[in-house]
């Protein structure tokens, strides 16, 4: 599962590049995959993009979204900008699914693991600071999901773990509010919406104040989620994909 830093407590370390550079070209391997994996998704559902203006040029950023199935990571890889390549942080049990493991090799996506057991993660945590930071500072967009967790419900919110904001205070990037809307359960053709914040300066805020702030902007830009009455052709199949990052319930979590 996707996650924010798992929010636990502790500074994490300076950041250990004062200049930014220009970051390299994405990989052949990942330019290609991302063609075939738009045009694949393009094909399964639509997808309506809005505040594309809003995403930072010149500088890096830190995207927060709220996680709701499988397919939230691709939809954010969609309707951002490809260039610089995103780097995604997740649970290292992602590699626990040889599917998704071998799809994140192939893909060459950028993809930084975080250890989801407490004392592995806790002991690790400097090295994960810098590794972030340096993404960072090298011109790489970080993607976290706050909540921790994949939700249940369309158009909720969950309470968000303050590593991203950790992250921004100590970087000083612009945080980029994204708000999914539609992932949560899938069918072909299904309108699937993404809308994209205002990015918020982190400088000279409070951490509390700063996710209190990101989270009140997330629940801004949520589309409103409306049921539908037609064919759900291929649900059950296309909503659990990927069953490792799917909850049918609130039990599953």
């Amino acid at each position: 599962m996707l996650n924010g830093m798992a929010g636990q407590p502790g500074a994490l370390v300076s950041a250990v590049a004062e200049q930014k550079t220009t970051p390299v070209a994405s990989p052949l391997a990942y330019r290609t995959s991302h063609l075939l994996m738009a045009s694949a998704l393009r094909a399964m559902f639509r997808f309506e993009v809005s505040g594309r203006s809003n995403v930072p040029r010149g500088s890096s950023y830190i995207v927060v979204a709220n996680h709701l199935n499988w397919l939230d990571a691709f939809a954010l890889l969609l309707a951002l900008p490809k260039e610089p390549q995103l780097q995604l942080v997740g649970w290292d049990t992602i590699f626990d699914s040889p599917r998704l493991a071998r799809l994140i090799r192939t893909t060459r996506v950028g993809f930084i693991p975080i250890h989801r057991d407490r004392i592995k993660r806790s002991l690790r945590r400097p090295e994960t600071g810098r590794t972030l930071q340096q993404s960072l500072n090298s011109g790489f967009p970080v993607v976290l999901f706050p909540e921790g967790q994949v939700g249940c419900d369309e158009g909720v919110v969950m309470p968000f773990r303050p590593g991203f904001a950790r992250l921004a205070r100590v970087t000083g990037m612009p945080i980029l509010p994204v708000a999914l809307s539609g992932t949560r359960n899938l069918w072909l053709r299904k309108k699937i919406l993404v809308a994209i914040g205002s990015p918020i300066d982190p400088r000279g805020m409070e951490l509390r104040t700063l996710v209190e702030r990101t989270h009140k902007a997330m629940v801004g830009v949520m589309p409103e989620h409306r049921a539908f009455r037609g064919l759900k052709l291929f649900e059950r199949r296309l909503t659990r994909l990927i069953p490792s990052l799917t909850n049918w319930t609130a039990a599953d979590l």
